[in-house]
């Protein structure tokens, strides 16, 4: 101990009324004289301060004149007979009355114990002729039986002279205690002194004593509840500046409690919390009963508080203070033990994990299945740690494989960017057949979405020659192999055995309701791109999304099946499942997840006009996704930001997108399309027409080529026809919109609009309204608030240029306030309106959001509110009506009290209008 841990122990014991016992044990001495022999017990918890009280008293003794004979008891020699008293004489030169301590642990014969005891007496009772005599023991508990025969002797023997015993003792786990010592515990002449822990006043008054610290009880008690009061313990808080003090200190706690305690507080360490008294005994091969008494005292020395450590350091370094080997195999026998008593594989794989690999059966199930729980509450960080683990413990290579294709995934959730090597090592035990075919499918899929081309198509091809028909369940992942290429990698298609086509239309289809979601996600897809698609192809992919019970990996299912509505024009149902999936209880929040569903928003919002929602997704998404390499969920989240943008008004941002480096792998993937099509709408927005013409052709000639002329994927026709007519080419662009894709299956309402508002701009001003009417029918109909701005705005032109400028006010002042909305500037600032100021409505009002109130309106207030929230006059709304003005009035008047709102700014612009609501 040094001087500086010294003295705050005794400016702790000074608080435990350190001169008041001392000043007890003075008066016990002096009772010795009068009435001999007396004795003091000193009792208290470990680390209370009774040797220190001990020692102070022996100091002060020694200074007053009192012969003072002691010894301190260690359970190293309490099976060495006369180790007690060998010490006790040892101090004063003076013989020992024995001859010499026994090595031997044999207890010497009664006949040897009575001469030993009458010799002890006869010296001490000499020495205390000269003066007072103190006989002092610390621990006495831990003393041994033969020197305590001794004590006992004298104890009981009447003297002739001042003889005084004092002793420091603890009562044993299991509360037994020698029976030589207990008749010393119950002599007559016995004074007891207990210690007791610090009290919250005493902490306050410690406290004080600190510089700069303000001293409250609430302090105070946080101080009690580390330490239990502790005086040893309370002192190191008090004096730690880096923490070691603490833990010095509660090492020193439990060394001083005994090797019993010592090893009940590791396996409480190594079990966690929370645990169980058997668990503890089993692990430590003691009774419950005998459990229960440790638990006792290390409690009562302030470590414990019931079952759980006070201070969050004890845990660490009791575990520290073990060897790695020691530590190693309690971590073992700890998870056996949690195994064995049915605990959570989690709870288990943690100790393994820091164990490290335990090549035994019962691992492998552990890991695996705290693997996929660490997974499903998304911690991939840690399932990979747990696989890493299995892949050690595991002694099968077969089994090795699969475990590093799952490692493989979970790298490409929790970052995508980072995942091509580990998906590349995968390549050759594939190829060896080492890895089960459902495996090599998904690492092929990750291989495709990295586009790493080369090694996925390879994978792909030996996945082709394993198809057999006594082997169903490989033809159907050749199958779904086709299908992904086909509808999201379609530019490698031609380096496929068979046409991506051929493979799509496979026999396996008409039982296409048995299989795998994957399969029926990707075929939705493809017949959606290729315009075979009907209401049974939505119904397929809304079907894989009401599956429900979707794990981290099925973003990959979901993307297609979500897909499949968007590129349907089906735009509301798809921006719900968007929503349900980022935001509701079936989301993950892991960085593939976000970024692979959350472009996929990003693109519907652009495409709903939300434009300042979209950017905010699509910058999300690139965040999670983008890294050195290019994949197809950082290119479609590019394209969209770049394109939303573009249609805000912010080309010099658009430009630094379209600036970065692009990989030439990614213009073979459909996400290469909305890329191209996008920089084509920043090169037009910008005035660069014969670059947008060369990227829309180029989007153009692709998509026709890989037979998904979809114009709701890219709508390439209307961009090249906007090129040709601001090169002056009427022909060209009238030659691409006559030559539209054919309109099969499902009516692309969105795309139909667009390119009806193309075949506007193609016309004679006076053959432009009604064709503008049918695309903005269209438009609102579909939810694309930005087109829709877009057709109002060349409805005020027309109007403008036929002299009708009362419809072209209404028409510029309905665009306005949805160009508004939609956060797009540019079309705002070039719109003609006469002196119209910027709308109020709030940005965050929203159908969607207030649909209850929207509900509560009648079918003629309704009408009246959608014709409003586009801009037109009462009168106008009145004639377009066949209602009187003051009808009108009326109708708006209880709409803005039913909706809570106070005029006709407020009205939300997110109505998707169809025709019979306004008829």
């Amino acid at each position: 101990m040094t001087s500086v841990e010294r003295g705050g122990l005794l400016a702790l014991l000074l608080l435990l009324e350190h001169k008041r016992l001392i000043s007890q044990l003075h008066a016990i001495v002096e009772e010795a004289r009068q009435d001999p022999p007396v004795i003091a017990a000193i009792s208290g918890m470990t680390a209370m301060g009774k040797s220190t009280l001990l020692h102070d008293f022996e100091r002060q003794a020694s200074a007053a004149g009192i012969t003072v004979l002691s010894a301190r008891c260690a359970p190293a020699e309490q099976n060495h007979p006369y180790s007690a008293l060998g010490q006790l004489f040892a101090a004063t030169g003076l013989p020992c009355p024995v001859l010499e301590p026994q090595p031997s642990a044999t207890l010497p014969t009664p006949d040897e114990l009575l001469e030993a005891g009458q010799r002890t007496l006869h010296a001490v009772t000499e020495l205390a002729a000269q003066g007072t005599v103190v006989i002092s023991v610390d621990d006495i508990q831990r003393a041994d039986a033969a020197s305590l025969h001794c004590l006992q002797y004298m104890a009981h023997r009447p003297a002739t002279a001042p003889v005084a015993f004092v002793f420091t003792w603890d009562l044993p786990y299991d509360r037994e205690t020698q029976p030589v010592l207990e008749s010393l515990m119950y002599h007559p002449a016995l004074r007891r002194i207990q210690l007791e822990p610090l009290s919250g006043w005493d902490i306050v008054q410690m406290i004080e004593e600190q510089p700069g610290v303000q001293a409250t009880d609430v302090l105070a008690d946080a101080y009690h509840s580390l330490t239990g009061g502790n005086p040893l313990l309370v002192d190191a808080l008090l004096n730690d500046g880096d923490g070691s003090g603490i833990r010095r200190a509660i090492l020193d706690c439990l060394r001083r409690a005994g090797g019993m305690a010592l090893r009940v507080a590791r396996s409480i360490a190594v079990l966690g919390e929370p645990v169980e008294v058997h668990m503890l005994s089993r692990l430590n091969g003691t009774s419950p009963a005998m459990t229960r008494q440790v638990l006792r005292k290390l409690t009562d020395i302030g470590v414990l508080d019931g079952l759980r450590f006070r201070h969050s350091a004890a845990g660490p370094v009791i575990l520290g203070d073990l060897s790695q080997q020691e530590e190693m195999e309690l971590r073992y026998r700890a998870a056996h033990l949690l195994h064995q008593e049915g605990q959570p594989s989690t709870v288990i794989a943690q100790r393994l994990l820091t164990a490290g690999p335990l090549c035994q059966d019962w691992v492998l199930p552990v890991l695996r299945d705290a693997a996929e729980r660490a997974l499903a509450d998304n911690q991939v960080s840690l399932s990979l740690r747990y696989l890493q683990l299995l892949s050690e413990c595991c002694l099968d290579e077969g089994q090795r494989h699969a475990i590093a294709a799952r490692m493989a995934e979970g790298e490409w959730l929790r970052k995508p960017p980072a995942s091509p090597p580990h998906l590349l090592s995968l390549k050759d035990p594939i190829l060896t057949g080492e890895v089960d075919s459902g495996s090599a499918l998904s690492t092929a899929e990750l291989m495709l979405s990295n586009l790493q081309f080369d090694e996925a198509l390879e994978i792909i091809r030996h996945l082709g020659k394993q198809v057999r028909e006594e082997h169903p369940q490989r033809a159907i992942e050749s199958l779904s192999a086709g299908l992904i290429v086909s509808s999201t990698y379609p530019g490698l298609g031609s380096r496929l055995p068979r046409p991506a086509a051929a493979v799509s239309r496979s026999s396996h289809l008409p039982r296409l309701a048995a299989h795998p979601p994957m399969l029926r996600a990707h075929h939705a897809l493809w017949e959606v791109l290729t315009r075979q698609a009907d209401k049974h192809t939505i119904a397929q992919a809304e079907q894989v999304l009401q599956d429900g019970g979707f794990s981290h990996s099925s973003c990959r299912v979901i993307g297609p099946a979500i897909l499949s509505l968007v590129y349907a024009d089906l735009l509301e149902p798809a921006a719900a499942w968007c929503d349900r999936f980022l935001n509701g209880p079936t989301s993950h929040d892991v960085p593939a997840w976000r970024g692979l569903i959350g472009g996929i928003s990003a693109l519907v919002s652009f495409r709903e006009g939300h434009l300042d929602v979209a950017v905010k997704e699509a910058e999300t998404a690139l965040g999670h996704t983008e890294g050195p390499e290019w994949n197809e969920s950082s290119g479609l989240a590019l394209a969209t930001l770049a394109e939303a943008h573009t249609a805000i008004g912010s080309h010099d941002i658009a430009a630094e997108l379209f600036a970065r480096p692009v990989s030439p792998a990614l213009l073979e993937t459909r996400a290469g399309l909305h890329y191209l099509h996008a920089r084509g709408r920043h090169h037009l927005a910008t005035g660069h027409a014969q670059a947008a013409l060369v990227d829309f052709e180029a989007c153009g000639e692709r998509m026709l080529r890989w037979q998904i002329d979809n114009p709701a994927l890219a709508p390439w026709r209307a961009g090249a026809a906007e090129a040709w007519l601001s090169l002056g080419e009427r022909r060209r662009a009238a030659g691409l919109v006559e030559t539209r894709a054919p309109d099969t299956g499902l009516d692309l309402i969105r795309a139909r609009g667009i390119n009806l508002r193309c075949q506007a701009a193609l016309r004679r001003v006076q053959e432009r309204p009604s064709i503008l009417e049918q695309a903005l029918q269209a438009l609102q109909q579909s939810g694309d608030r930005y087109h829709t701005a877009q057709v109002l705005a060349d409805l005020s032109e027309t109007y403008q240029s036929l002299g009708d400028k009362a419809k072209a006010r209404t028409a510029a002042r309905r665009a306005r306030r949805i160009a508004e909305s939609c956060h797009a500037d540019k079309l705002c600032r070039t719109l003609v309106s006469a002196n119209l100021p910027p709308s109020k409505h709030s940005e965050e009002y929203s159908l969607a959001a207030d649909g209850n109130k929207f509900a509560k309106l009648s079918d003629s207030e309704r009408r009246v509110a959608i014709l409003a929230a586009q801009g037109y006059t009462n009168r106008e709304i009145s004639d377009r009506l066949h209602v009187t003005v003051s009808t009108v009035e009326q109708h708006l008047t209880r709409v803005y009290r039913k909706m809570h709102i106070k005029n006709r700014e407020e009205l939300p612009t997110e109505f998707r209008i169809d025709a019979s609501q306004i008829s």
